[in-house]
């Protein structure tokens, strides 16, 4: 309850020079009794705390002391609250003058705050918490079978979105299209497949506004080139009208879409044709102006016909960062594009203790702050032995840094994974275990490695993905390899 706060009041005046005899002299100082001076309102918002909040978090009804409860990750040792309190009342903590919204206080240990209008005046107590851990929870399945999927979470709406291409009897209905999730169920954006015919190696992207982008290969093309549509109110379409259908002058695979500063997507693939103007297996960028596309573009400075698969892209503020496996050189390269340049940060690395990365699998990610991960599986633990494991790119020494130990499961048969990093900058891994169940592990900063292996269903599976939502939501997609069915799984702090 709310404290009636004399005895604070007392040594505030005895601070003062002000002594209260407790002798009945009639000359006593008459502390205020209690009176109407209160918070209105009070929380932690993630406005004022930019890097350390992902939402927000308020008291919905005061009543006396306060309490609330806040995800681990917080950083509660500056803590900026925001509140609303009676007409003409002033604020204290420690005798400080506190201003909502802007404010620091260590919530380590529970917070005194006086809120005082001269007669009137009230106490209260304010303890920070710590909310349970996030844990798997089953949110949807669909029937349909795919033989390919991506997963990625729409950056606005915080909604994951599955992109999918269909298998069928027939090959000419292999055709690509989006579920999208509507409260627990998982329905077909734009109640129909966005290509017209057969598709693979679909990939997908968000723009700033949140519309969904995808690419594939696109067999109603006679070279089956690469295609890229958008999806509007007014139902799917290619990016450029006719030119969007049919960008690059061969045939694509391994192929990411990412969408630039400027709103215009960017499509990283691997010709996977002999007849381009690039060397098969080669890495073609096309680039959208937004009228007209330009293809068949390559990165200055990059060792001519290399072998690639597997180009991955992500988008930070004004930067692009691709990687790829180098899969004939056995290494990975990192770049940047920035202002309409491309620029080499890391070229050609294996790890001087390996022989060679295994050619299955290769993702990336980078965190709001520019710093580069990569995951892979190589041989470092020994000659025959391929187990994945995460790196990040160390900016000050040009060199890459070991996270964690290798991940304890042989990726020879595991093959794939999925690296995602939290928007609180944490890495995890989602991996199939030696029993192909899905799997994950999070980075410890505490322990410096990987956190005990999480199955998130027993059952075995294939195409894993992983991606969060702005507010720190996880997501997880994967096919349950005995049903067919392909499963979307939610990480999220348990709701009371």
């Amino acid at each position: 309850m709310k404290k009636n706060i004399y005895f604070f009041l007392t040594l505030l005046l005895m601070a003062g020079g002000i002594f209260v005899s407790c002798e009945d002299d009639g000359d006593d100082v008459k502390l205020p009794e209690y009176g109407d001076a209160e918070f209105v309102s009070f929380g932690f918002y993630a406005e004022d705390n930019p890097g350390n909040l992902l939402e927000d978090y308020v008291v919905e009804n005061i009543i006396g002391d306060l309490s609330i409860a806040l995800p681990n990750y917080v950083d509660k040792s500056a803590l900026i609250a925001r509140f609303e309190v009676t007409e003409d009342d002033t604020v204290f903590v420690g005798g400080v003058v506190q201003e909502s919204g802007i404010t620091a206080n260590d919530f380590t240990l529970p917070v005194d705050y006086l809120v005082t209008e001269g007669t009137s005046n009230s106490l209260y107590t304010v303890t920070v918490g710590d909310l349970p851990d996030a844990v798997w929870t089953s949110l949807a399945s669909d029937t349909t079978d795919m033989r390919e999927i991506v997963m990625r979470v729409n950056p606005v709406s915080g909604i994951p979105y599955i992109g999918y291409v269909q298998s069928a009897d027939d090959s000419d209905n292999y055709k690509a299209g989006v579920l999208v999730l509507e409260g627990t169920q998982l329905a077909i954006l734009g109640e129909t497949t966005a290509s017209e015919t057969r598709a693979s190696d679909i990939s997908m992207a968000f723009d700033a506004s949140g519309v969904p982008y995808i690419a594939f290969a696109d067999y109603s093309n006679d070279n089956k080139s690469g295609s890229v549509m958008s999806y509007t109110s007014s139902g799917w379409g290619y990016v450029g009208g006719d030119s969007g259908h049919g960008i690059t002058d061969t045939e694509i695979g391994h192929n990411d879409i990412v969408l630039k500063s400027d709103n215009n997507p960017m499509l990283l693939a691997v010709n996977d044709g002999r007849d381009g103007q690039i060397p098969r297996r080669n890495l073609n960028i096309s680039d959208f102006n937004g009228s007209t596309w330009e293809t068949s573009i390559t990165i200055p400075g990059r060792p001519s016909e290399t072998n690639t698969y597997y180009p991955k892209a992500c988008r930070v503020g004004d930067s692009i960062y691709l990687g790829v496996l180098n899969v004939s050189l056995s290494t990975i390269s990192v770049y940047k594009y920035t202002e309409g340049s491309w620029t080499t940060i890391s070229e050609g690395y294996m790890d001087e203790e390996a022989t060679k990365i295994y050619y299955r699998d290769f993702d990336m990610d980078v965190d709001a702050h520019g710093n580069i991960y990569v995951a892979i599986a190589d041989n470092v633990v020994g000659e025959d032995i391929y187990r994945p494991r995460v790196i990040k790119y160390n900016e000050e020494n040009a060199s890459w840094d070991v996270i964690g130990s290798p991940i304890e499961v042989d990726a020879t048969s595991g093959r794939e994974f999925s690296l995602a990093i939290s928007p609180t900058g944490v890495p995890y891994m989602l991996y199939r275990n030696e029993n192909m169940y899905p799997t994950m592990v999070a980075f410890d900063e505490t322990t410096q490695d990987w956190t005990e292996p999480e199955v998130i269903e027993s059952v075995e599976s294939e195409s894993l993905f992983l991606d969060f939502a702005p507010n720190g939501v996880g997501y997880a997609v994967f096919t349950n390899t005995s049903i067919e069915n392909t499963m979307l799984y939610k990480y999220d702090i348990p709701q009371e």
